[in-house]
C-alpha cells in the first residue's frame, strides 16, 4: 500500500509541478492530527445495562493520538480551457476505522472520491464515478476527535446522532440549474453497497428469521436521490428525497420478500457576515439497512400466525450547527443532534419492538495559528440513549460517551 501511495503522491506533485503548463490542474490537500481523551461510562463499556440492574462494568478514560485517514488526504482537479469538461480525484492515508483499541497500528490508503463532469448544456451537467450523495446533510462545522476509536456513531460529524453525513457513492448525478434561485438535482446510486439483509437483533426473532437475514438480496434498479436546491437572501433551501428497494430470494414459503427504504427531509444554509449557520432534518423508513451514512432504524423480521413479515421503522434525525467568527483569526462553533427510530409492530407479537433515541451536543473553535494552519480545541458529548423494548417494560440505558482534545489542520 506504501508503494501505491507513494506512486500517487508522485503524480500529483508531478502535475502541481506541470501546473505552469497545465493551467487547469490544480493540487490541494489537508493534513490532520487528533491529540484528545475518549471518556466513556461503565453502561457503555458494558455494551448496555437494563435500567435496576447492576452495573459490573467501570468509567474509562483513555488518551490517543489519531491520524484519520478520511481527513488527511491529497486531490487534484482537472477542469478544460472552456470549463465544460472536468473531473477530480482524491487519495487518503491514516489509521483505519474499525473501532478496535489497537486501531492506530494499522494504516490504510483508499480511494475517496474519483469522478469525472461534463456540462453538457448550459446551467446542466452531469457527474460519473464517486459523488456526494444528495441526501446527505448541509454539513457540520465540528470535525470531531476520536474518529477511528469509539463505536461507529462517535465518529465523522455526528454520523448516527442526527447528521445524516455526504460520504461520496458509486453512481451518475445531474445537476440542472434553471436560474440563479431554482435548481434540480437528481442521482442514481450502485446500490450493491446496501447490507445482505434485515436486522436479526434480539432473542425472538427464532431460526427462520435469521434465514431470511442473510438472504441474498436483489435489487434491479439504482437507489433514487432527488433535491431542489432554492437560494434566496442569505439563506439556501435544499428540499430532498431518496427511495430503494429491497427484495430477498431463496426464502422459505409463507415470508415477506420486500421493504421499501426512504427518506426525505430538507437542508437549510444561512450565511450573513461573521455568522453561518446549518439545519438539517430527515424522516423516513428503514435508515440503517442501507448506505446513508448515519442512518439508526433497521427492519426486523417477525413471525406472527406461521407468517413471517418484516416490520419497518421508522427514523427521525435533525442536526443543527452555528458558527461566528471574531476576527480573521478566531471561529467559535457549535453543534447539537438527535436520531430517534421505533419500529412497527404490536408489541404483543414480539419484544424486538425497540424504541431509541441518541443525541450529541459540543462546542470547538477554530484557531489560526498561521495561514492554512489552524488548531481546534473541542468538546463533543454524546448520550447513546436508552432502548425501550415495548411490550416488555424493560429500559436499556446504552450509556454516554465524551471526546475532549485538539486537531490540528494543515490545508495546502
Amino acid at each position: 500500500m506504501k508503494k501505491y501511495f507513494l506512486i500517487a503522491v508522485a503524480a500529483c506533485l508531478c502535475l502541481a509541478m506541470a501546473a505552469p503548463a497545465l493551467a487547469e490542474v490544480k493540487v490541494s490537500g489537508l493534513l490532520s492530527t487528533d491529540i484528545y481523551w475518549f471518556s466513556k461510562s461503565a453502561e457503555y463499556n458494558q455494551g448496555g445495562v437494563a435500567v435496576g440492574t447492576p452495573v459490573t462494568y467501570s468509567d474509562t478514560t483513555v488518551f490517543e493520538i489519531n491520524v484519520y485517514r478520511p481527513q488527511n488526504y491529497v486531490q487534484a482537479v482537472y477542469t478544460n480551457k472552456d470549463n465544460a469538461v472536468g473531473g477530480r480525484f482524491r487519495i487518503s492515508v491514516g489509521h483505519n476505522e474499525t473501532g478496535v483499541n489497537d486501531a492506530n497500528t494499522v494504516q490504510e490508503i483508499d480511494c475517496q472520491t474519483s469522478h469525472l463532469w461534463w456540462k453538457f448544456y448550459p446551467g446542466a451537467k452531469v457527474s460519473i464515478g464517486s459523488i456526494p450523495q444528495i441526501i446527505g446533510g448541509a454539513g457540520a462545522y465540528l470535525p470531531h476527535l476520536g474518529s477511528n476509536r469509539s463505536e461507529s456513531g462517535d465518529v465523522i460529524v455526528s454520523i448516527g446522532y442526527g447528521n445524516i453525513h455526504t460520504s461520496a457513492r458509486n453512481g451518475l448525478m445531474i445537476e440542472w440549474e434553471f436560474n440563479k434561485m431554482v435548481g434540480l438535482d437528481v442521482g442514481l446510486y450502485d446500490p450493491a453497497n446496501y447490507n445482505t439483509g434485515a436486522s436479526t437483533r434480539g432473542s425472538t426473532i427464532g431460526s427462520s428469521n435469521v434465514a431470511l437475514a442473510t438472504a441474498p438480496v436483489e435489487i434491479k434498479v439504482p437507489r433514487i436521490d432527488i433535491a431542489v436546491p432554492i437560494k434566496w437572501a442569505g439563506f439556501k433551501f435544499n428540499p430532498k428525497g431518496s427511495w430503494i428497494t429491497k427484495k430477498y430470494e431463496q426464502v422459505a414459503v409463507n415470508t415477506e420478500t420486500s421493504y421499501d427504504i426512504w427518506a426525505a427531509g430538507i437542508d437549510i444554509t444561512y450565511s450573513y457576515g461573521p455568522f453561518s449557520a446549518a439545519f438539517d432534518f430527515v424522516t423516513g423508513k428503514n435508515l440503517a439497512d442501507a448506505n446513508y451514512s448515519g442512518g439508526v432504524g433497521q427492519a426486523i423480521p417477525y413471525t406472527t400466525s406461521g407468517i413471517t413479515k418484516i416490520a419497518d421503522a421508522d427514523d427521525d434525525h435533525w442536526f443543527l450547527s452555528a458558527r461566528y467568527a471574531f476576527t480573521k483569526k478566531l471561529r467559535i462553533k457549535a453543534s447539537y443532534g438527535q436520531a430517534k427510530s421505533e419500529n412497527e409492530v404490536d408489541p404483543s407479537i414480539t419484544t424486538d419492538n425497540v424504541e431509541t433515541t441518541r443525541t450529541a451536543y459540543g462546542i470547538g473553535l477554530d484557531w489560526f495559528l498561521a495561514p492554512n494552519l489552524i488548531c481546534i480545541p473541542q468538546v463533543m458529548w454524546f448520550d447513546r440513549g436508552d432502548d425501550n423494548l415495548n411490550g416488555t417494560g424493560v429500559k436499556i440505558d446504552n450509556g454516554e460517551s465524551a471526546v475532549y482534545g485538539l486537531q490540528f489542520q494543515l490545508l495546502f
